[in-house]
C-alpha cells in the first residue's frame, strides 16, 4: 500500500521526514511517499494557499496523528497508531468511544470555519473539540460562538477532548474548560456526551470524519 504526505500546513521539520521514514520502512507493509511540497515554506505555512489546496483536494479525511508529531514525547507510538488506521483499518487506532458519525477540530479552528463556505455539515454527529494554548477566558469565548451556530445546535452531542497547555490566568477564570463546554451546552441545549481521547498530543487517536 503506497501512503503519501501532502499538504501539511507548517512545512514538515527534516527530523520528522526521517523518523516517519525510518518506521515504515521497519513495517515493511506499505510505501511513504513525502511530496516536495511538504518542505515549502511561505511564511509559517509550508507553500502558498492554492499549492497546498491543489495537493489536498479531494482526499478522505479523518482526524489523528500527523508526521510531525514523531518528534513529541512517544511519537513514535502516534506514527505507528496513524498507520495502523491508514494500512489496516485497525479499530484499536479509533478513539474507543465511537459509535456513529463523528467528526473533530480543534475549537479554534472550527469557531472560524463557521459561517464560511468551508463550514462542515455537523447534523447527527457526534462532534470532538480539542484545543491548545488558549485560556480559560478564551473558551468560553470560543464555545459561546460556537454553540450560537444552528449548525452546531444540529449535533448528536458534543465532547471534549483534551486542553492543553493553558496559560495562568489572573485573576483565575474559576472553573475549568469541562465545565465550561457542559455549561454552554446546557444553554444551548446540546447533549454533552464526556470527555474523548484527542488533542495535541502524542496519545491523539483516530477519526474518521463520516455525517449523519
Amino acid at each position: 500500500m503506497k501512503i503519501a504526505i501532502v499538504a501539511p500546513s507548517c512545512p514538515l521539520k527534516q527530523e520528522a521526514a526521517e523518523r516517519v521514514t525510518a518506521i515504515v520502512a521497519a513495517r515493511a507493509d506499505c510505501e511513504l511517499l513525502i511530496h516536495p511540497q511538504c518542505f515549502l515554506s511561505d511564511g509559517h505555512f509550508a507553500g502558498a494557499d492554492n499549492v497546498r489546496h491543489d495537493h489536498g483536494a479531494g482526499m478522505e479525511v479523518a482526524w489523528g496523528p500527523m508526521p510531525q508529531d514523531v518528534i513529541r514525547d512517544r511519537g513514535d507510538d502516534a506514527v505507528e497508531r496513524a498507520l495502523d488506521w491508514l494500512v489496516a483499518r485497525d479499530p484499536a487506532s479509533l478513539e474507543s468511544g465511537l459509535d456513529g458519525p463523528a467528526m473533530a477540530f480543534n475549537l479554534t479552528v472550527l469557531s472560524m470555519l463557521l459561517g464560511t463556505p468551508l463550514e462542515p455539515d455537523l447534523a447527527g454527529v457526534d462532534l470532538l473539540i480539542e484545543e491548545v494554548s488558549e485560556h480559560h477566558y478564551e473558551i468560553d469565548r470560543l464555545m459561546f460562538h460556537l454553540v450560537a451556530s444552528g449548525n452546531v445546535r444540529r449535533v448528536r452531542r458534543i465532547r471534549l477532548g483534551r486542553v492543553s497547555d493553558v496559560p495562568e490566568n489572573d485573576p483565575p477564570f474559576g472553573v475549568d474548560e469541562e465545565a465550561i463546554v457542559a455549561a454552554w451546552c446546557a444553554r444551548a441545549g446540546i447533549s454533552y456526551g464526556g470527555r474523548a481521547d484527542i488533542g495535541h498530543d502524542a496519545r491523539n487517536r483516530v477519526v474518521p470524519f463520516t455525517s449523519g
